[in-house]
């Protein structure tokens, strides 16, 4: 999802892979159900021999909503729905998996919890063994239903509904609406606190609500799920000093307990996620605010070696150290830390096409640190576009955008990611 910008047909590889290892078993040893897609597959002696389950092994709640997310945005970016006729098929069992067994117990929400001892205690992005934890520290009781399964399952229902409405399943495409705004009035009823105007992280296996401060929210923010007065005090949250550093959005709070700035997922800064907290910022009008993140990153990434960018890095704070401090065995290179880069080019320029309509939504708003963007070549469908987006002395921003024939360029956001839209 990150590279489409880039490499829009490279999806199509990744989609297929993915439906070669959707699960069809139900294998508590390797947390598989049918329908459901893998977290990792290793091919060494251990996996072989079964001394680890990962061959693969299925120990994610999140990517079987995303696969379903990457289907519907390969739809908007190719807008040919019978080149993807082959995958509704893997679509219907993902949204099955993601009803039957992604709602643990019927009642709306998304809950993960190991089926054996050895399995992975938590299954989201932050899945070590210490990435979850409640306001004191301590390991929420499970199935644990973290906040942005939530908001994904909301974004996938509501991406791939034009999908099916474009495979001649009307039924289906409604009933994914349907779902996804039920999901999202009962979010924002159950995970939001209007006394504090903060988002909740989780709700335990006793549903009570934990209200870690965490960056999580950000990928709320991204998919679109709370209404704009809830996403703009949540996207403002984030801002705030004891997440961000400076270089980046820490992953847990420097005021919690347990808070290490040197640690995997207790306050380390991953700039995957820091830029999809940008992007989710954007979406929600806080223009500025998506700057700073994206110019500390940028700014971060500049001082490390080759100029590549880490997979996670110390969550120390930069009015306090020039330059942002390595984790020690951070990946680097690594895929979605590099892929954030190329999310950040779609985040300055508001890009999101819509081939199956013939058209490409295009809305720059370029920071002081970045006054003109040239993008050429861009592959959209059959199409290829050339845009150049320059910041005015008022701050707004000019675009001279051209297309081949057949595909209209519209300056603005596009319809789907404005709010209170279901």
């Amino acid at each position: 999802m990150q590279a489409m910008i880039a490499q829009p047909a490279v999806a199509i590889g990744t989609l297929e892979n993915l439906a070669k290892w959707q699960s069809d078993v139900d294998d508590p040893e390797r947390d598989a159900e049918p329908g459901k897609m893998p977290h990792e597959l290793r091919v060494g002696e251990w996996a072989h021999f079964g001394i680890v389950p990962h061959r693969p092994y299925y120990g994610t709640h999140d990517a079987t909503p995303l696969y379903l997310l990457l289907l519907a945005e390969n739809f908007r970016w190719l807008g040919d729905a019978n080149a993807l006729l082959p995958f509704k098929g893997v679509a219907e069992r993902c949204l099955e998996w993601i009803d039957k067994h992604g709602d643990r117990d019927g009642d709306g929400f998304q809950e993960y919890a190991p089926r054996t001892p050895r399995g992975y205690r938590n299954q989201a992005w932050r899945d070590a063994h210490d990435g979850v934890l409640d306001e004191a520290g301590l390991f929420p009781e499970l199935p644990i239903a973290i906040c942005e399964l939530q908001a994904y399952v909301y974004g996938a229902k509501k991406a791939m509904s034009p999908l099916f409405e474009a495979w001649g399943d009307g039924a289906t495409s409604k009933r994914l609406l349907r779902e996804a705004a039920e999901l999202r009035q009962k979010f924002m009823a159950t995970f939001w606190h209007d006394a504090s105007g903060e988002l909740a992280f989780l709700l335990d296996g006793q549903k009570k609500v934990v209200r870690t401060a965490t960056s999580n929210p950000g990928h709320c923010l991204w998919m679109g799920i709370l209404d704009e007065h809830q996403g703009r005090l949540a996207g403002e949250r984030l801002l705030e000093p004891d997440l961000f550093t400076g270089w980046g959005l820490r992953v847990l709070s420097d005021k919690h307990p347990s808070y290490d700035p040197h640690s995997y997922q207790r306050g380390s800064v991953w700039p995957h996620d820091t830029v999809i907290a940008a992007a989710g910022l954007r979406r929600y009008g806080l223009v500025e605010e998506a700057w700073t993140l994206l110019d500390g990153l940028l700014s971060a990434v500049m001082c490390f070696d080759d100029i590549q960018m880490p997979e996670l890095f110390a969550g120390l704070p930069r009015q306090e150290f020039a330059v942002p401090v390595p984790y020690r065995m951070a990946n680097v290179p690594q895929a979605w830390s590099a892929g954030c880069v190329l999310q950040v080019v779609r985040v300055l320029l508001g890009l999101e096409p819509d081939l199956p309509s013939g058209r490409v939504y295009i809305d720059p708003a370029l920071p002081p640190w970045c006054p003109t963007f040239e993008l050429s070549k861009l592959k959209l469908g059959e199409h290829e576009l050339r845009l150049s987006a320059s910041r005015r002395e008022d701050g707004s921003s000019a675009l001279d955008a051209q297309a081949t024939p057949g595909l209209e360029i519209v300056q603005g956001p596009a319809p789907w990611m404005t709010l209170n839209s279901d």
